[in-house]
Order: structure tokens, then sequence, then C-alpha cells
């Protein structure tokens, strides 16, 4: 966390990934409909060893972020389907299968 300040901006991520070549951070938001967004993908997300998703919540001035366990539930919302879905880390789309090495 050299040079990183807390809280930490969605600017210092890519120097905290620098930092940490293990890891790969992605960040997620709501909108005005409360739809779940992608703000921020890490360009390291197949790179890696260890990837995070984080929801960043705003209220007015102030930010928080909350780490997002399964991102299927996260989004599951979204999803007519009530079997497994598998969900593109860059824009959320949902798939019936697991089709590409990446995700």
């Amino acid at each position: 966390m050299n040079g990183i300040h807390m809280p930490v901006d969605i600017s210092s991520i890519d120097k905290f990934e620098k930092q940490n070549t293990q890891i790969s951070v992605n960040v997620l938001g709501v909108d005005d409909d409360r739809d779940i967004i992608t703000i921020r993908t890490s360009k390291f997300y197949s790179q890696r060893e260890h990837h995070v998703n984080l929801l960043m919540l705003i209220d007015q001035n102030k930010f928080h972020y909350v780490s997002v366990q399964t991102l299927s539930r996260l989004v599951n919302s979204r999803i007519k389907y009530n079997g497994k879905k598998f969900l593109c880390h860059y824009c959320l789309h949902p798939f019936n299968r697991l089709d590409y090495p990446d995700m």
C-alpha cells in the first residue's frame, strides 16, 4: 500500500495492482435504476492468481467498498433462469455455459 491513501480511490487501484502482482481488482457500482454496473475492470483478470470483485457504495460524498463473494448472486435479479449461470467479469452478461477459457 505504498503511496496509496485510504480510502482507496478508483484511480489508485492500478497502483495497488502494480504493487501486488498476484491480485486483480474489479469495481462494480449501482446506477440510478439500482442495476449493478461495471465501474472498473482489471486488465489482469485472467492473468493473476487471485481476483477480487468489489461493490462500491456511494452516499453523497462518501464511498465504501464491499467484497463480492459470489458475483452471480449479486446480479441474480437480472437473470431469468433457475440453473447455474456464468457471468462475464467485464460486462456482467450471464451465460448458460462456460465456453471460453478466459472466464
